[in-house]
């Protein structure tokens, strides 16, 4: 008898939960399970920026930015393959500041792309500082993309985009300007910060080279514009 009135009460209890609104922090009641968006349909690490026409006229512009004996297949693996760690290992032996194990990964590295080979050959810092911000930026929107990631504005993620775009706005060099407003304009969209977006993006595209990269930061602002509800200046862009 015991069990078969605990059985019920039970029973009475579940359906009981079920009826009741919820009032969770990660649930609102307006929402229907259709509306909410928990996972993505690719995987959180592919780059989805670049196609392959990009990815090889960027190749190339890092050859008149460098030098063109380096073969573009050397460009290619050094700039979307190799990680920020890698990176920073190349800045560490530069620096001076490399351990044994660091000195031995880097001279490999050297030996087996000719890019590698030549940022430390001719200690080019402005050209590794770029890569080294670049990658920040791929590493943390990497995370973001990640299925279980969870957004907060005051989280790691968010602090890092937000410094990175600081940093941005502070390049004055010509060389990799074009590079830099890339960033700063990919950084500013994973923040949803539209309105800054536009912002900077009026105030920078007439000194800008008419190049890839111009053409890829020219997308990030179209998209601002429309999450503005300006259909119009989006089609702009668009078209340009």
């Amino acid at each position: 008898m015991k069990l078969r009135i605990f059985t019920a009460i039970s029973g009475l209890l579940f359906c009981l939960l079920f009826a009741l609104p919820v009032a969770e922090a990660c649930w609102h009641p307006g929402f229907s399970t259709r509306e909410l968006w928990l996972y993505r349909i690719f995987p959180y690490d592919t780059p989805i920026d670049y196609n392959g026409d990009e990815t090889q006229s960027n190749c190339q512009l890092w050859q008149q930015q460098t030098s063109s004996d380096i073969p573009l297949e050397h460009v290619k693996s050094a700039v979307y393959q190799y990680s920020y760690q890698q990176w920073k290992w190349v800045e560490n032996y530069i620096s001076g500041k490399s351990d044994i194990f660091t000195t031995d990964t880097v001279r490999k590295l050297m030996d087996n792309n000719a890019f590698v080979k030549y940022i430390v050959l001719k200690n080019d810092t402005e050209a590794l500082n770029f890569l080294l911000l670049a990658k920040r930026v791929e590493e943390t929107r990497a995370a973001m993309r990640d299925p279980w990631y969870y957004s907060a504005d005051f989280d790691e993620e968010h602090a890092t985009l937000r410094e990175i775009v600081v940093q941005c706005q502070r390049y004055s060099s010509s060389r990799f300007a074009t590079r830099y407003a890339l960033q700063a304009m990919r950084t500013l969209f994973s923040l949803k910060q539209f309105d800054e977006c536009v912002r900077y993006w009026e105030s920078v595209e007439k000194k800008l080279s008419q190049d890839v990269l111009y053409g890829m930061a020219e997308n990030y602002a179209g998209g601002a514009y429309l999450k503005k509800g300006n259909k119009d200046k989006a089609r702009i862009e668009e078209l340009e």
